[in-house]
């Protein structure tokens, strides 16, 4: 029966900094500050899940969720937040509390340089032939041949590849072959999977967050991985960090906007 809202605005204000060393370490895995660890959002959601955690109320997501309406209609329209017609909550907390019916608005400004999150993308590579329906080695060697390089990794950490679950208390296993943000409904819809998920019996996965040519299934699409269409790819190579369009799937787009 409670809600918050804050608006994140880079170099005032970040959600991950406000986040105690436990809670990072509940949240992204066993180091605070190895990145290699870090848990997905549907990774986070599957987890909380499992722990049989009570979702809000519909009274309580309604309020926050008009509040979060709101307050990106200020951003959209922030010549007027800036002329003071509106006050955003850049910097702030508003706090709902259900059970008493009571509100609060507090300063909220933790922004630290070294954190993870603040990653600024540099130029995106527009990359012609490259689409989410080329296979995982089509697309290596085509964005290799772009950037002339000889290793590509394309990361895959906001929705890992899970090509496992393993049963802890029985060695049972089962193969789902999909993105990480799919895989609760694949536990829901598996009679067997779901009962292991209630029991608390420990569900582990295998998963992939990057792929490259040792990656052991490179006739799937990158859709099939779980990358969907017009996506930006944040990609690894021996000459740095680079970020690549798959430009192809714009002529997608564009035929469902004529038609």
């Amino acid at each position: 029966m409670e809600g918050q809202v804050s608006v994140y605005q880079h170099g005032t204000c970040c959600f991950e900094c406000s986040l105690s060393d436990e809670e990072k370490r509940i949240a992204f895995g066993k180091g605070v500050d190895d990145d290699d660890n870090r848990i997905s959002c549907p990774g986070i959601a599957q987890v909380n899940e499992q722990r049989g955690r009570v979702a809000t109320t519909p009274v309580s997501a309604s309020i926050i969720g008009a509040i979060q309406a709101q307050e990106a209609m200020k951003i959209i329209h922030k010549e007027e937040t800036e002329a003071g017609h509106f006050t955003s909550l850049i910097g702030k907390m508003f706090h709902y509390r259900g059970a008493h019916s009571e509100t609060g608005a507090y300063d909220f400004e933790l922004f630290n340089d070294d954190c993870y999150s603040h990653d600024i993308w540099d130029t995106i590579v527009e990359i012609p032939d490259l689409s989410a329906d080329l296979s995982v080695s089509e697309a290596l060697h085509l964005i290799k041949k772009e950037l002339q390089t000889d290793t590509v990794e394309i990361n895959l950490i906001n929705d890992k590849f899970v090509d496992k679950i393993s049963v802890r208390s029985e060695s049972k296993n089962f193969y789902p072959m999909l993105p990480e943000s799919k895989l609760s409904n694949y536990i829901s819809a598996s009679h067997e999977l779901e009962y292991y998920a209630m029991k608390d019996d420990g569900l582990y996965q295998k998963a992939y967050d990057y792929i490259d040519e040792d990656f052991p299934y490179q006739t799937l699409s990158l859709k099939q991985i779980g990358i969907p269409y017009l996506d930006v790819l944040q990609v690894t190579t021996e000459k740095g960090y680079f970020y690549v369009e798959l430009t192809k799937d714009k002529d997608r787009f564009n035929c469902l906007f004529e038609s």
